[in-house]
This record gives C-alpha cells, structure tokens and sequence, in this order.
C-alpha cells in the first residue's frame, strides 16, 4: 500500500497532523518514530521500521517488537491495509517460528499480541499471503527458466519477492504441504527443487520427456546411477578409478556407510578403490 493509498478519514487526519508540524524535524529511527510517521501519513516509512524491528534481533529487543504489535493492532482496528506488509512477518510469529526473528525463545505476550493483529487483519492477511505465493511461484519459474535449472535457491528469491529469506521458507514450506506448487526443499543451502513432467538436459539445459535416455538437443546420453540403476537427470558424479557414474547423493551415501576410519575414505561400489568425497568427478 502507498503512501496515498488510505481512507480519507485517516488523510484528512494525516493532512491536518503535517500541516502543524510541518517545521519539526520528522523520526525516522526506532520505535518512537513509528507512532509520528504514522499520524502524519508515512504509513509506508512506518511500515519500514516496524519491519525492521520485528526481524533484526540486535539492537531491537523484545519489548520492542511487543510494542510493534500493540501499535500494529492500534492500526488494524483502523484499517489493516495499512500496515499489509508487515503480516507475513507477524505471520511467521503466529506459526511459532518467532525465534527465526528474535533468536530467543517464544515470548507468550509477542504471540497473544500477534494473533490479536491478524485476527482484526484476517482477510487482509489472508489476501496478502496468497499474493505472496503467487509471486514466490512466478519468480521461482522466472529463475528456472534463466538459468535452465530446476533448484532454486531460495536466497535468490527472497530478495526478488521484497520478503526475508524466513517468511519465504515459511511459504514455501505451507505450499510444498498443501501441494500448491510440486517440489520439495533441501535445506542444505535452502534450495527448492521444482518437480515437472519434463526432465532437464544438465548438460545443455534443454526440456525433453523424461523416458529419454539421450538429450535430444545436444545428444548427450545420460548413464544410470551404480547404485539404484536409474538413468541420472542431475550432473552425476564418477569415480576417477573405473569411471562408473552415480547420483551424487547416492554415492556419497554409499562412502559413508562402507566409511574406513584408518584409511579414513570409503569404497567404490564397482571397483572397490577407496575414495574420498572431493576425489569424484
């Protein structure tokens, strides 16, 4: 919502607040600027810092982000709007992963204040979050489609969104559970792998269907994995010694578990040389 955007009760208000303090010097740090920008119109400005302060852990502390509520609740008795894209993080508080924010433990006041906001803001909120997941999906895509790949690091996301890397994760986790968008999250480098019909060339990039054993646009033909015998559609790896090709996952798995801690490596499931992790290919 923009700064123009808003009842005309409340710019009628905002108008008459400017006009006297028109010479005095606007706050645009901390918790006590929010209440002035507020009343004198900058609802976007005062959004900002409400934002800021419900995410960033150091300096606020937690009566801060208490007071955030108490003043975003205030506000959605008038009209949720206005502070629309402070939800998604208030949100994440709700469904009590609060201490991805605050890096401490759940606070009962924050929450109860919390569900106080999004229960004056509920259709509001619930607008704002199925937008946000439309967006994270079309940008998810829009990524794919770049660069020729199915995972998706959710760090690139996040800022093409507008939102913090933990209210993405919450949404695509809410979307993977529901089966609004097909994949599922590694959370080694929080990537989001997108399931489709087609399969993806690793090589040249290229969509074909899956049942192909050969790209058929650069002719790369793709080898099956020595471990579970399936035809490998990522970039596989291969053991330096006999040159055999496995799904990444799987032969690192496999080194783990044939793992000899005096020759602190693990062996080839073909040639039974033993290798370490960074030996492959």
């Amino acid at each position: 919502m923009s700064d123009k955007d808003f009842p005309d009760d409340l710019f009628d208000k905002a108008l008459d607040a400017l006009d006297e303090t028109s010479k005095e010097p606007i706050k645009t740090e901390g918790i006590k600027a929010i209440p002035e920008l507020l009343e004198r119109g900058y609802y976007d400005k005062a959004v900002d810092i409400m934002i800021k302060i419900i995410e960033d852990p150091d300096p606020y502390s937690i009566n801060d982000k208490i007071a955030v509520t108490d003043i975003a609740h205030q506000v959605a008795q008038q009209d949720a709007n206005i502070i629309r894209r402070l939800l998604p993080y208030l949100y994440v508080i709700y469904n009590k992963t609060e201490a991805y924010l605050t890096r401490a433990a759940p606070d009962p006041v924050l929450i109860m204040n919390t569900a106080n906001v999004l229960t004056h803001a509920k259709s509001v909120l619930y607008d704002e979050i199925a937008r946000l997941k439309q967006l994270i999906i079309d940008v998810a895509n829009q990524i794919s489609n770049e660069y020729k790949t199915n995972n998706i690091p959710l760090g690139d996301v996040a800022p093409r969104v507008g939102l913090s890397l933990v209210v993405v994760l919450l949404l695509v986790d809410e979307m993977l559970l529901n089966k609004e968008v097909r994949g599922h999250y590694d959370s080694v480098g929080d990537i989001l792998t997108l399931e489709s019909d087609k399969a993806r060339c690793y090589n040249c990039g290229a969509e074909f269907p899956k049942d192909l054993e050969k790209c058929p646009s650069c002719g790369i033909e793709f080898p099956k994995c020595v471990i579970c015998r399936l035809i490998i559609r990522t970039i596989p790896v291969t053991c330096p010694k006999c040159g055999n090709s496995a799904h990444r996952e799987h032969m690192l798995e496999w080194l783990k578990m044939s793992h000899d801690k005096k020759k602190g490596k693990g062996m080839c499931p073909i040639c039974q040389n033993y290798l370490a992790p960074e030996d492959l290919k």
